[in-house]
């Protein structure tokens, strides 16, 4: 697996060889944090930006699936970002007392952010998503980036969190299932629901969406992801 690792990693070998060498007795919770950034991360990853993540993660606690633990927790990646140490930040930026509030009831998140953050779209030019410091630091952002906000900072708080990728909302993870967390006055919206059946001959099936399934909307004569 590490030699898969380095070799993802080309030219940046020795910076991920680094951190995976300085991770002493984490160094198995290391290599599944590598096992889960894009291979653009491991590619041009700062060795003390994965150092931070692997230190200042939150313990497993039982009950909590490696997958879920690894992807949604320990991941410092979001979506389409520049990797940050926003473990570190958030909590220098966000005073104790919100954050300690904030992990007992993560549903009062989105309401905060929705009062603290300001959301534009015509300030960012060049849609570059902002990182979960700057939009905590800037306390302006655009709507990506505040969701990206939203994501790392339930991390850092210890609770598995995403970007939904079939209906692009926010989620935390909390009593084994994903809830919606609403974000810009999206609480009101009503979503009619639909099912989709699947075979398989997988004893426990976990689709996934683009791995597994797509959905598409029919418009002008084309179908849209």
């Amino acid at each position: 697996e590490v030699k898969e690792i380095l070799a993802a990693g080309m030219g940046n070998y020795k910076a991920l060889s680094d951190f995976i060498a300085g991770s002493g007795e984490k160094a198995g919770l290391a290599m599944r944090l590598l096992e889960n950034v894009s291979e653009k991360d491991l590619r041009d990853g700062d060795a003390a930006i994965f150092a931070d993540h692997l230190l200042k993660a939150p313990q497993q606690d039982k009950g909590l699936s490696d997958d879920i633990y690894d992807r949604y927790l320990l991941s410092p990646r979001v979506a389409n970002e520049k990797l940050s140490s926003w473990r570190t930040l958030l909590p220098e930026l966000i005073p104790s007392a919100m954050m300690d509030k904030f992990s007992h009831n993560p549903g009062e998140i989105a309401d905060w952010i929705d009062t603290a953050i300001t959301v534009t779209n015509t300030e960012n030019y060049y849609n570059v998503p902002l990182t979960p410091g700057a939009v905590a630091s800037l306390r302006m952002s655009d709507v990506l980036s505040e969701k990206i906000f939203y994501v790392a900072l339930c991390r850092t708080l210890g609770i598995p969190a995403r970007i939904d990728p079939a209906t692009d909302r926010t989620q935390y993870y909390l009593d084994n299932k994903w809830n919606d967390a609403f974000l810009n006055g999206e609480k009101g919206k009503t979503q009619e629901k639909a099912f989709i059946t699947f075979s398989t001959r997988d004893v426990s099936p976990v689709p996934e969406y683009y791995t597994n399934f797509t959905l598409a909307r029919l418009e002008n004569g084309r179908y849209r992801t």
